[in-house]
C-alpha cells in the first residue's frame, strides 16, 4: 500500500469515526422537516434547506480538515493527491468510494435527496458503516 493509500485509509477512519457519523445522523434528523415537506410542495426545496445544507457542508469540511491535520496533510495538498489518484485507475477505487461517500453529500442535490427520503438516508449510513 502506498503512502497516499495509507493516508487515505487513516483520513477515512478519522472522518467516518463513530462520533462524527453520530453527529451527522443527529444533524440530519434534527433538520429534515423542510426537506420532508418538499414532497408536498411540488419538489421544490426551500431557502431554509439551502442554509441547512451549508451548515452540514461546513461540518463535513471541518471533520475532513481535522482528520487531515491530524496526519500532517493540508486540505489543498490532499485534494491534489486525490485528484491524481482518481486519474490513476489502479489506485482510484478507494479514493472514488471515499469521495463519493463523504464529499458526495456536500452536493446540494445529493444532500437534498438523502434528507427528503428516510430510506435513502438509512442506506447512505449503511454504506458508510461498510467503509
Amino acid at each position: 500500500m502506498s503512502q497516499f493509500e495509507n493516508a487515505l485509509q487513516e483520513v477515512a477512519e478519522r472522518v467516518l469515526s463513530g462520533s462524527n457519523i453520530e453527529e451527522w445522523k443527529k444533524f440530519m434528523g434534527d433538520n429534515d422537516d423542510c426537506f420532508l415537506a418538499r414532497n408536498e410542495t411540488k419538489g421544490e426545496f426551500s431557502h431554509e434547506s439551502r442554509d441547512i445544507h451549508q451548515v452540514f457542508v461546513e461540518m463535513v469540511e471541518n471533520h475532513l480538515e481535522t482528520a487531515l491535520v491530524g496526519i500532517g496533510y493540508q486540505v489543498s495538498e490532499f485534494m491534489t493527491l486525490c485528484s491524481e489518484a482518481d486519474k490513476d485507475e489502479s489506485r482510484g477505487n478507494g479514493v472514488q468510494a471515499f469521495l463519493e461517500l463523504v464529499l458526495g453529500c456536500t452536493d446540494f442535490i445529493v444532500f437534498g435527496d438523502i434528507m427528503s427520503d428516510t430510506n435513502k438516508r438509512a442506506y447512505y449510513f449503511q454504506m458508510i458503516d461498510m467503509w
